[in-house]
Protein backbone atom coordinates (compact mmCIF):
# COMPACT_ATOMS: atom_id res chain seq x y z
CA UNK A 1 0.00 0.00 0.00
CA UNK A 2 1.16 3.33 -0.82
CA UNK A 3 0.05 6.87 -0.62
CA UNK A 4 2.67 9.97 -1.01
CA UNK A 5 4.21 11.09 2.09
CA UNK A 6 4.60 14.41 3.04
CA UNK A 7 8.12 14.99 2.79
CA UNK A 8 10.94 16.60 5.00
CA UNK A 9 13.13 17.37 1.98
CA UNK A 10 14.35 20.32 0.08
CA UNK A 11 11.43 21.17 -2.67
CA UNK A 12 13.72 20.19 -5.78
CA UNK A 13 14.36 16.53 -3.87
CA UNK A 14 10.55 16.35 -2.81
CA UNK A 15 9.34 17.30 -6.59
CA UNK A 16 12.05 14.32 -7.86
CA UNK A 17 10.72 11.67 -5.11
CA UNK A 18 6.82 12.62 -5.40
CA UNK A 19 7.62 12.37 -9.34
CA UNK A 20 8.98 8.80 -8.75
CA UNK A 21 5.76 7.95 -6.61
CA UNK A 22 3.63 8.60 -9.27
CA UNK A 23 5.80 7.24 -12.00
CA UNK A 24 6.73 3.82 -10.35
CA UNK A 25 2.94 3.14 -9.10
CA UNK A 26 1.52 3.71 -12.41
CA UNK A 27 3.83 2.16 -14.82
CA UNK A 28 6.61 0.48 -13.12
CA UNK A 29 10.01 0.27 -11.74
CA UNK A 30 11.26 -0.67 -15.14
CA UNK A 31 8.80 0.81 -16.91
CA UNK A 32 9.83 4.14 -15.65
CA UNK A 33 13.37 5.62 -17.02
CA UNK A 34 15.55 8.20 -15.49
CA UNK A 35 15.22 10.84 -18.23
CA UNK A 36 11.24 10.50 -17.72
CA UNK A 37 11.45 11.43 -14.04
CA UNK A 38 14.22 14.34 -14.42
CA UNK A 39 11.89 15.22 -17.41
CA UNK A 40 8.25 15.53 -14.96
CA UNK A 41 10.51 16.41 -11.91
CA UNK A 42 11.37 19.60 -14.32
CA UNK A 43 15.49 19.23 -12.64
CA UNK A 44 18.59 19.63 -14.61
CA UNK A 45 20.09 15.87 -15.16
CA UNK A 46 23.36 17.38 -12.47
CA UNK A 47 20.58 18.16 -10.22
CA UNK A 48 18.95 14.95 -10.12
CA UNK A 49 22.36 13.06 -9.94
CA UNK A 50 23.37 15.55 -7.30
CA UNK A 51 20.39 14.00 -4.85
CA UNK A 52 20.75 10.25 -6.23
CA UNK A 53 22.98 8.34 -7.86
CA UNK A 54 20.87 6.00 -9.41
CA UNK A 55 17.25 4.64 -10.33
CA UNK A 56 17.80 2.30 -7.46
CA UNK A 57 18.59 4.59 -5.14
CA UNK A 58 15.81 6.78 -5.91
CA UNK A 59 13.47 3.81 -5.68
CA UNK A 60 14.88 2.65 -1.99
CA UNK A 61 14.41 6.28 -0.87
CA UNK A 62 10.39 6.40 -1.85
CA UNK A 63 9.77 2.96 -0.46
CA UNK A 64 11.45 3.58 2.58
CA UNK A 65 8.96 7.07 3.20
CA UNK A 66 6.24 5.12 1.95
CA UNK A 67 6.18 2.24 4.48
CA UNK A 68 6.30 4.39 7.05
CA UNK A 69 3.65 6.72 6.21
CA UNK A 70 1.46 3.84 5.49
CA UNK A 71 1.95 2.36 8.58
CA UNK A 72 1.44 5.28 10.41
CA UNK A 73 -2.08 5.68 8.35
CA UNK A 74 -2.82 2.13 9.49
CA UNK A 75 -1.88 2.90 13.23
CA UNK A 76 -3.73 5.94 13.64
CA UNK A 77 -6.71 4.11 12.35
CA UNK A 78 -6.78 1.12 14.72
CA UNK A 79 -5.80 3.35 17.27
CA UNK A 80 -8.86 5.34 17.08
CA UNK A 81 -11.00 2.18 17.57
CA UNK A 82 -11.48 0.66 21.20
CA UNK A 83 -13.26 -2.97 20.66
CA UNK A 84 -10.83 -5.06 19.95
CA UNK A 85 -12.64 -7.32 17.59
CA UNK A 86 -13.26 -4.14 15.27
CA UNK A 87 -9.65 -3.08 15.91
CA UNK A 88 -8.73 -6.36 14.16
CA UNK A 89 -11.36 -6.30 11.47
CA UNK A 90 -10.30 -2.52 10.63
CA UNK A 91 -7.03 -3.47 8.87
CA UNK A 92 -8.52 -5.67 6.08
CA UNK A 93 -11.39 -3.34 5.86
CA UNK A 94 -9.68 -0.71 4.89
CA UNK A 95 -8.06 -2.10 2.14
CA UNK A 96 -11.22 -2.39 -0.05
CA UNK A 97 -11.36 1.60 0.36
CA UNK A 98 -7.38 1.44 -0.35
CA UNK A 99 -8.03 -0.56 -3.60
CA UNK A 100 -11.14 1.46 -4.62
CA UNK A 101 -9.24 5.01 -4.40
CA UNK A 102 -6.00 3.27 -6.12
CA UNK A 103 -8.33 1.93 -9.21
CA UNK A 104 -7.15 -1.52 -7.87
CA UNK A 105 -3.29 -0.60 -9.30
CA UNK A 106 -2.87 -2.79 -5.47
CA UNK A 107 0.02 -2.59 -3.03
CA UNK A 108 3.44 -0.83 -4.55
CA UNK A 109 5.34 -2.92 -2.41
CA UNK A 110 4.18 -6.09 -3.67
CA UNK A 111 4.41 -4.72 -7.46
CA UNK A 112 7.53 -3.55 -7.32
CA UNK A 113 9.05 -6.33 -5.97
CA UNK A 114 7.41 -8.53 -8.66
CA UNK A 115 9.83 -6.53 -10.77
CA UNK A 116 12.49 -7.13 -9.07
CA UNK A 117 14.24 -10.78 -9.35
CA UNK A 118 17.22 -10.44 -6.66
CA UNK A 119 16.15 -11.19 -3.40
CA UNK A 120 19.97 -9.16 -2.07
CA UNK A 121 18.64 -6.09 -4.27
CA UNK A 122 18.55 -3.12 -2.17
CA UNK A 123 14.69 -2.54 -3.20
CA UNK A 124 13.49 -6.04 -2.01
CA UNK A 125 15.33 -5.72 0.79
CA UNK A 126 13.52 -1.99 1.58
CA UNK A 127 9.94 -4.37 0.23
CA UNK A 128 10.74 -7.30 3.21
CA UNK A 129 11.00 -4.33 6.06
CA UNK A 130 7.77 -3.11 5.03
CA UNK A 131 6.00 -6.42 4.88
CA UNK A 132 7.83 -6.91 8.25
CA UNK A 133 6.01 -3.86 9.84
CA UNK A 134 2.85 -4.79 8.23
CA UNK A 135 3.14 -8.46 10.18
CA UNK A 136 4.01 -6.40 13.38
CA UNK A 137 0.92 -4.32 13.32
CA UNK A 138 -1.33 -7.41 12.63
CA UNK A 139 1.02 -9.55 15.92
CA UNK A 140 -0.19 -6.31 18.09
CA UNK A 141 -3.67 -6.19 17.14
CA UNK A 142 -4.37 -10.19 17.26
CA UNK A 143 -2.18 -9.97 20.73
CA UNK A 144 -4.69 -7.28 21.83
CA UNK A 145 -7.30 -8.97 21.07
CA UNK A 146 -5.81 -12.46 22.74
CA UNK A 147 -5.85 -10.15 26.04
CA UNK A 148 -8.66 -8.39 25.92
CA UNK A 149 -11.42 -11.00 26.31
CA UNK A 150 -11.28 -14.73 27.66
CA UNK A 151 -12.96 -16.17 24.64
CA UNK A 152 -9.95 -15.51 22.69
CA UNK A 153 -7.40 -16.90 25.15
CA UNK A 154 -6.53 -19.51 23.20
CA UNK A 155 -5.55 -18.35 19.71
CA UNK A 156 -2.30 -19.33 18.49
CA UNK A 157 -0.96 -15.45 17.63
CA UNK A 158 1.83 -16.13 15.70
CA UNK A 159 -0.69 -18.81 13.56
CA UNK A 160 -3.14 -15.78 12.81
CA UNK A 161 -0.88 -13.05 12.66
CA UNK A 162 0.92 -15.08 9.78
CA UNK A 163 -2.77 -16.72 8.52
CA UNK A 164 -4.03 -12.54 8.30
CA UNK A 165 -1.11 -11.03 6.56
CA UNK A 166 -0.84 -14.27 3.69
CA UNK A 167 -4.86 -14.05 2.88
CA UNK A 168 -4.43 -10.01 2.98
CA UNK A 169 -1.85 -9.53 0.78
CA UNK A 170 -3.08 -12.34 -1.31
CA UNK A 171 -6.57 -10.29 -1.67
CA UNK A 172 -4.58 -7.58 -2.35
CA UNK A 173 -2.87 -9.30 -5.17
CA UNK A 174 -6.10 -10.90 -6.63
CA UNK A 175 -7.76 -8.04 -6.15
CA UNK A 176 -5.66 -5.99 -8.92
CA UNK A 177 -5.20 -8.92 -11.33
CA UNK A 178 -9.49 -9.07 -11.42
CA UNK A 179 -9.90 -5.77 -10.92
CA UNK A 180 -12.73 -6.24 -8.31
CA UNK A 181 -13.72 -6.11 -5.46
CA UNK A 182 -14.28 -10.11 -4.55
CA UNK A 183 -11.28 -10.92 -3.60
CA UNK A 184 -11.35 -8.56 -0.47
CA UNK A 185 -14.86 -9.37 0.20
CA UNK A 186 -13.95 -13.16 0.66
CA UNK A 187 -10.57 -12.25 3.13
CA UNK A 188 -13.16 -9.57 5.16
CA UNK A 189 -14.79 -13.46 5.68
CA UNK A 190 -12.14 -15.72 5.81
CA UNK A 191 -9.97 -13.45 8.17
CA UNK A 192 -13.06 -13.02 10.40
CA UNK A 193 -13.87 -16.78 10.56
CA UNK A 194 -10.37 -16.81 11.97
CA UNK A 195 -11.32 -15.80 15.46
CA UNK A 196 -14.71 -16.81 15.68
CA UNK A 197 -14.10 -20.11 17.02
CA UNK A 198 -11.84 -18.55 19.46
CA UNK A 199 -9.99 -21.62 19.46
CA UNK A 200 -7.69 -21.81 16.59
CA UNK A 201 -4.43 -23.05 17.58
CA UNK A 202 -2.24 -24.35 15.32
CA UNK A 203 -0.60 -27.97 16.25
CA UNK A 204 2.70 -28.52 16.86
CA UNK A 205 2.63 -32.35 16.28
CA UNK A 206 0.62 -33.23 12.94
CA UNK A 207 -0.55 -29.77 12.26
CA UNK A 208 -1.22 -31.01 8.71
CA UNK A 209 -3.95 -32.91 7.01
CA UNK A 210 -4.43 -34.15 3.58
CA UNK A 211 -7.96 -34.70 2.13
CA UNK A 212 -9.21 -36.42 -0.60
CA UNK A 213 -8.41 -34.44 -3.03
CA UNK A 214 -4.67 -34.46 -2.28
CA UNK A 215 -4.16 -30.95 -1.00
CA UNK A 216 -2.31 -30.50 2.17
CA UNK A 217 -4.32 -28.66 4.81
CA UNK A 218 -3.56 -27.23 8.03
CA UNK A 219 -5.34 -28.66 10.65
CA UNK A 220 -6.12 -24.97 11.82
CA UNK A 221 -8.08 -24.57 8.51
CA UNK A 222 -10.33 -27.15 9.00
CA UNK A 223 -12.08 -24.94 11.51
CA UNK A 224 -12.44 -22.48 9.22
CA UNK A 225 -14.11 -24.97 5.91
CA UNK A 226 -16.13 -27.28 7.66
CA UNK A 227 -16.55 -29.55 4.69
CA UNK A 228 -12.72 -30.00 5.49
CA UNK A 229 -13.41 -30.75 9.40
CA UNK A 230 -16.25 -32.79 8.51
CA UNK A 231 -14.35 -35.14 5.71
CA UNK A 232 -11.99 -35.54 8.18
CA UNK A 233 -14.15 -36.84 11.31
CA UNK A 234 -15.34 -39.06 8.54
CA UNK A 235 -12.21 -40.76 8.19
CA UNK A 236 -11.57 -41.39 12.02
Amino acid sequence: MTNMPKLKYSPVRERIVKTANDLFYSQGYHQTGINQIIGESEVAKATFYSHFKSKEDLCVEYLRDSAKYSMNVIKEMINKIDDPVEKYMAIISSLINFMEETNFRGCAFSNIASEIVDKNNPIRKEVKFHEDMFLSVIRDVVQNLKESDKRFNEIDVEYITKSYYVIAEGALTASRNYHDFWPMEYAIKTIEKLIKQGQIKESRNGSLYLSDEGTIIAKGTLDIFPDLKKQKQEKQ
